[in-house]
């Protein structure tokens, strides 16, 4: 089962205009110039409210190189899942 974040545990910033935008204003952009919202933690309190999700091991972490891959809406499995505008 997914987990979610407590708003107060992030930030949705735009990477263009850098406007703090709320979750129920938009999904995946910015609506002031459209641009893509980047998530940005509150690590502390992330670490503080949800203990379990600690130690994080970076030594094993893999990388393809990822970023700027595009995002896919996936209404069959947003459907299935109860998640509004799920994207991939």
């Amino acid at each position: 089962m997914l987990e979610r974040f407590e708003p107060h545990l992030y930030k949705l910033r735009c990477i263009h205009c850098e406007n703090e935008v709320k979750e129920e204003d938009s999904h995946t952009r910015c609506p002031r110039c459209e641009g893509a919202l980047n998530v940005e933690y509150d690590w502390a309190n992330v670490r503080k409210e949800k203990p379990h999700l600690y130690p994080l091991k970076g030594d094993n972490v893999v990388s393809l190189k990822e970023g700027k891959t595009p995002l896919y809406e996936v209404e069959s499995l947003w459907m299935e899942l109860g998640v509004k505008n799920l994207f991939v």
